[in-house]
C-alpha cells in the first residue's frame, strides 16, 4: 500500500470521529472487496492538530497569547490536538477538548485563561501549562469535523 493512501486513511479517520471511541475506516487501496473497510479504535490514533482543522483560529489563539504574555501557551498552542467538540449544542459556541474530559472539575493546576480575539470570545482552561479546552463563543463559523 502506498504511503499516501495510509496517511490519506488515518487522516479520513481521524475527522469522521465524534464522541466515538472507533470508526470506519474505509479500504482505499483496493486490496479488499467493494466498499470494504475496517472498525479503527480512535483511542489508539492520533488527534488531528488544531492548526491543520481552524487554521484561523490558531492564527487568534496565538496572536492574543503573546498579547497577554502567555509565550509558553502561544509556542504549545502550535501543537495542540482536537479531542472532540464540547457538546452543549448552542449555536453560538464552537468550544472543544484537547485531551479527555475530566470527570468533574479539573483541580489543583487549573486556571482559567480568557483572551480577546479581534472577533468572538476564546477562553481556556489550561492544568498544569497544558491547554485542555478551548472555549470559543460568538466566533465565525469553523468548519464541522461531523454533519
Amino acid at each position: 500500500m502506498s504511503e499516501w493512501v495510509s496517511d490519506l486513511r488515518l487522516g479520513l479517520a481521524s475527522i469522521i470521529f465524534h464522541r466515538r471511541r472507533s470508526a470506519y475506516v474505509p479500504d482505499l487501496d483496493g486490496a479488499s472487496e467493494e466498499g470494504a473497510g475496517r472498525l479503527c479504535d480512535m483511542s489508539k490514533m492520533e488527534r488531528p492538530l488544531m492548526r491543520e482543522l481552524f487554521p484561523d483560529l490558531v492564527a487568534d489563539l496565538i496572536a492574543c497569547l503573546r498579547e497577554e504574555g502567555e509565550e509558553h501557551l502561544a509556542v504549545s498552542a502550535w501543537d495542540v490536538r482536537f479531542y472532540e467538540e464540547c457538546g452543549c449544542g448552542d449555536d453560538f459556541c464552537q468550544s472543544f477538548y484537547t485531551a479527555e474530559q475530566p470527570d468533574g472539575a479539573y483541580g489543583p493546576g487549573h486556571r482559567c485563561v480568557p483572551l480577546i480575539p479581534p472577533r468572538g470570545d476564546l477562553i481556556l482552561d489550561v492544568v498544569d501549562g497544558r491547554i485542555m479546552f478551548v472555549e470559543v463563543l460568538h466566533y465565525p463559523k469553523l468548519p464541522r469535523l461531523v454533519s
